[in-house]
C-alpha cells in the first residue's frame, strides 16, 4: 500500500535482485490516487553467463602469451569483467602489438589494447559479446623452481569458470635434461615452407607412468624463435582420412594441404588428463611458425616426463619444434 501523494522530485524506485544488481527508477512527477492500483513491469536483461576457454594457459619461462576466449553463453548484451588474480600478468585484445612485441619490433612499454589504453592498469577487462583476448606476461620467470600463478575469473561470479594460468620456472638445464629429456621423445618435422598442423598421440597403457594431468607448453626456445611461434590445441584435427587405422586411414598429404590442416590461433600450451587403460591417449595438435633454415627440414623432440617435478605426467619441450602428424 502507497500514501497517494504526487511524488516530487527526487522520488524513484530502487529494486534489488538477490544477485546484489540494483535497478533505480524515476518516479519524478507520477501521481498515485486514492483507490487506485498501479502496477510496474520490471524486464531485466540477464547478466552474461561466460564460459571461458582453455582451461589452464602455461607459457614459457622467459615470458610469453597466450589467446583464450571469453563466450557468452546466454546471449546477454551486457558488459561483462574479468579479471586475473596476479598482476603479474596482463590481460590485452591487441593481437597486433603483441606479435609486435614478440618479434622484437615494439617495445612491451608501447603495447596497447584496442582502445589505446596499456594492458595492466587495472587487472581486470571489460567487454560485450564473445571476445577473443591474450593473456600475456612480457618478463622472465627468475625462479629455478617454482611456478608463477594465476587465475583468469568473472568478476560477478568468482566461483564459476576460470583459466589457470602459470609461467614455468627457470629450470637448470641439467634438470631439464635428467628429468625431462632423458624419457621417450617424439619427432617433429617440417619443410621449410610448411606451417601444418602435426599430431601427437600417445598410447596411456595400463600403467601409471603416464596417467595423470599433464601439459604440453614450449619450454625453451632456439635462436629466432620467438613468442607464438609454436602453438598448441586439444582439438582433433579437421582431416577426416585420419582413422588411427590402418586398413582405413587415409590422411592428406601435407605437401598439397598444409594450409588447410593447421592450428589457427595463438594458444601457447594444451592440458588434459590421462587416464590408464588401454585405448586411452595423450592427444594434442601444435603449429610451428618460424624456419630456422629456408632450405631444410625443421626437426624438434618431446619428451614425455616423469611426475618427479610436477606431481603429474608432464609432456615438456626441448624445443625447437613439437609434434608429428598421425
Amino acid at each position: 500500500m502507497m500514501v497517494p501523494q504526487t511524488l516530487t522530485s527526487g522520488a524513484t524506485l530502487t529494486v534489488e535482485l538477490n544477485t546484489g544488481r540494483t535497478f533505480d527508477f524515476d518516479l519524478e512527477g507520477l501521481t498515485w490516487g486514492t483507490g487506485q492500483f498501479i502496477n510496474y513491469t520490471l524486464s531485466i536483461t540477464p547478466e552474461a553467463a561466460l564460459l571461458l576457454t582453455p582451461e589452464k594457459i602455461v607459457l614459457p619461462p622467459t615470458g610469453g602469451f597466450s589467446e583464450f576466449n571469453v563466450i557468452v553463453a546466454n546471449g546477454s548484451s551486457l558488459d561483462w569483467t574479468i579479471a586475473i588474480d596476479n598482476s603479474n600478468f596482463l590481460i590485452c585484445d591487441n593481437l597486433t602489438d603483441i606479435l609486435n612485441w614478440a618479434n622484437g619490433s615494439l617495445p612491451a612499454a608501447n603495447v596497447r589494447n584496442q582502445d589505446g589504453t596499456p594492458p595492466g592498469t587495472t587487472n581486470q577487462f571489460t567487454g560485450t559479446g564473445t571476445k577473443t583476448l591474450y593473456v600475456w606476461k612480457y618478463t622472465e620467470n627468475s625462479s629455478t623452481s617454482i611456478e608463477m600463478a594465476g587465475t583468469i575469473y568473472n568478476v560477478i561470479d568468482v566461483s564459476g569458470a576460470s583459466i589457470k594460468v602459470i609461467q614455468l620456472p627457470n629450470y637448470p638445464m641439467a634438470t631439464v635434461r635428467d628429468n625431462y629429456m632423458s624419457g621417450e621423445y617424439v619427432g617433429a618435422f617440417w619443410k621449410a615452407n610448411q606451417k601444418g598442423e602435426r599430431i601427437i598421440r600417445i598410447p596411456v597403457g595400463n600403467g601409471m607412468t603416464r596417467s595423470g594431468n599433464w601439459d604440453a607448453s614450449v619450454y625453451w626456445l632456439g635462436s629466432g624463435w620467438k613468442p607464438g611461434d609454436i602453438v598448441f590445441s586439444n582439438d582433433a584435427s579437421d582431416d577426416t582420412g585420419i582413422t588411427y587405422n590402418s586398413t582405413t586411414e587415409n590422411p592428406g598429404s601435407m605437401l598439397t594441404n598444409d594450409a588447410i590442416y593447421t592450428v589457427p590461433g595463438y594458444v601457447s600450451s594444451a592440458s588434459g588428463t590421462a587416464v590408464s587403460g588401454a585405448g586411452n591417449y595423450i592427444y594434442f595438435r601444435t603449429r610451428a611458425d618460424f624456419h630456422l633454415y629456408a632450405d631444410r627440414e625443421q626437426f624438434g623432440t618431446l619428451c614425455l616426463g616423469t611426475p618427479s617435478l610436477w606431481n603429474s605426467t608432464k609432456i615438456s619441450h626441448n624445443l625447437y619444434t613439437p609434434g608429428q602428424r598421425a
